[in-house]
């Protein structure tokens, strides 16, 4: 039986809120706001100056009310993650049946690595990734190929956070980090050797657009599989792989080791 959950209606009065403010297309007063969706004029104020604070909605000087130029950026991202996952997964159906392991897509939100696409391997294993998931940058392959091409103050203060020790192996040294990212920058990719999960080792290769790094794409597998010498034969594939998927969002001239 599915589990059931309580509808939150806080929620809903919000997405009704930022809806009407949306159909008017032109700036409203909280009044009129309030009458029109049926909110009490309290309840309306509180939700709009949360959203106002968030930076979805503007308030101009009259107190009037109209869609920030923030809910843009929710619909480019949907387009560009859509777009991404549709012109890498040919390339990641390839990767996927060289390496016989699970391979991953992520994209850059701020500071954060998201995955978008996921194809299992052909050999069972639990891997805790899932799509709509956030990786650590710190420690996961797909997260530190990312962070090794950031520019100088996005990284810096990825590492002031807390580095998280997840594993024994996990770096949590800002110091030792640095000079682990400097390492992947001059070989083009990354690794995550059981620092997010025991037993799990992992291959990255950053993606780029026209001027930055916008993701990575990875291959996950046990330990056991995954050795030194499977790493070695399978860096040329995903460096290409890439290379490839690199050149079709904009970056045709997609060589990370010489950024």
């Amino acid at each position: 039986m599915a589990e059931k959950y309580n509808i939150i209606q806080s929620i809903i009065r919000a997405t009704t809120l930022l809806e009407h403010i949306a159909r008017e297309g032109h700036q409203t007063g909280i009044s009129q706001i309030s009458k029109s969706v049926g909110l009490h004029k309290s309840t309306s104020f509180g939700i709009l100056y949360t959203l106002e604070t968030l930076g979805y909605v503007i308030r101009d000087s009259e107190g009037r009310y109209s869609l920030s130029a923030k809910v843009c950026d929710l619909y480019d991202a949907y387009q560009r993650n859509t777009n991404l996952r549709q012109i890498a997964l040919p390339y990641l159906m390839e990767l996927r049946k060289i390496a016989q392991e699970t391979v991953h897509l992520v994209i850059r939100e701020g500071s954060h690595a998201v995955y978008i696409d996921k194809i299992d391997g052909p050999y069972y294993m639990s891997i805790v990734s899932q799509i709509g998931a956030r990786a650590r940058m710190h420690c996961s392959g797909v997260g530190k190929a990312i962070l090794a091409y950031m520019d100088d103050k996005d990284r810096d203060e990825v590492l002031s956070g807390e580095m998280i020790a997840l594993t024994p192996h996990t770096i949590t040294s800002p110091e030792v980090l640095r000079k682990h990212l400097q390492t992947i920058r001059e070989h083009g990719y990354s690794t995550d050797n059981q620092e997010i999960e025991e037993g799990l080792r992992c291959l990255a290769a950053p993606l780029f657009g026209p001027d930055t790094v916008v993701g990575a794409i990875s291959i996950s597998g046990p330990t056991t599989r995954m050795t030194e010498e499977r790493f070695n034969q399978l860096i040329p594939h995903i460096l290409d792989t890439a290379q490839r998927i690199s050149s079709h969002i904009g970056n045709r001239h997609h060589n990370p080791a010489e950024r």
